[in-house]
């Protein structure tokens, strides 16, 4: 996935939540912060738009 093909409206934890629930409908939100935690996004940082990260940190992180 593109960076320009993200949906820079949407909080980075509500995102991941998101495309983790299509597998699995139990993950909590506890689990989706521990998956952008490893990938360095802590914090605020969990729940600032993706639109809202340099590019460099929004692609590392898809990466990752």
């Amino acid at each position: 996935m593109l960076v320009q093909d993200l949906p820079m409206d949407k909080k980075a934890l509500e995102y991941v939540l998101e495309k983790a629930r299509v597998d699995d409908v139990n993950i909590t939100q506890e689990q989706g912060r521990q998956s952008l935690g490893a990938l360095g996004l802590s914090g605020e940082m969990a729940l600032a738009r993706i639109g809202m990260f340099p590019n460099c940190t929004t692609v590392s992180v898809l990466y990752q």
